[in-house]
């Protein structure tokens, strides 16, 4: 009356706990490199989302550059609404070269309201600049921030001076959605 396990291991032989045993060391082994690929796979789509994330204030520093320059307060606000209807965007906001807001705009206004933090002020987050930061809101959660200067000339091979700042808020559940799908 030996105990089960006891009968089933004698029954086995040295053969099949061989075979158990190579079998189990296969097994946490292909684990652990699953554990690593999901890992790896992670990390490189957070760099993806900011490299997007760098790259959509960048466009927009150049095609605000004008309506900076003129302080044109009503072709940036329907700049921001036109984009805003991107559900991908949850803040726009555009600033005078002396980092005073022109323009506010967000895909809901309440958002605003329970957590002002969310649109900051720029002469706080100068070492910041045109460097993805990620961040986290009690009222929207994670979400990527990018603070991009406007220069007067969109020409990289001149040194113009700063004109504005342009600054956007994308939630990151809306891109690593967009990149699993």
């Amino acid at each position: 009356s030996d105990p089960l396990h006891r009968r089933i291991l004698l029954s086995i032989g040295i053969h099949g706990k061989l075979i158990i045993s190579f079998m189990l060391l296969l097994m946490v082994a292909v684990s652990g490199s699953c554990w690593v690929f999901v890992l790896e796979a992670e990390h490189d789509m957070v760099h993806l989302i900011g490299h997007r994330v760098a790259e959509m204030p960048r466009s927009l520093a150049i095609a605000s550059s004008g309506d900076l320059a003129k302080h044109d307060v009503p072709a940036l606000n329907r700049l921001a609404n036109q984009l805003l209807k991107n559900r991908d965007l949850l803040t726009i906001a555009f600033f005078n070269a002396r980092g005073e807001p022109l323009v506010v705009a967000c895909r809901d206004s309440k958002f605003l309201v329970e957590d002002p933090g969310i649109v900051p002020h720029v002469h706080n987050n100068e070492l910041q600049l045109m460097q993805v930061q990620n961040k986290v809101s009690s009222v929207i959660g994670e979400y990527a921030e990018v603070i991009m200067p406007v220069h007067a000339s969109s020409d990289q091979s001149i040194v113009s001076p700063i004109i504005g700042y342009v600054q956007l808020n994308i939630p990151e559940a809306a891109e690593l959605r967009r990149i699993e799908e």
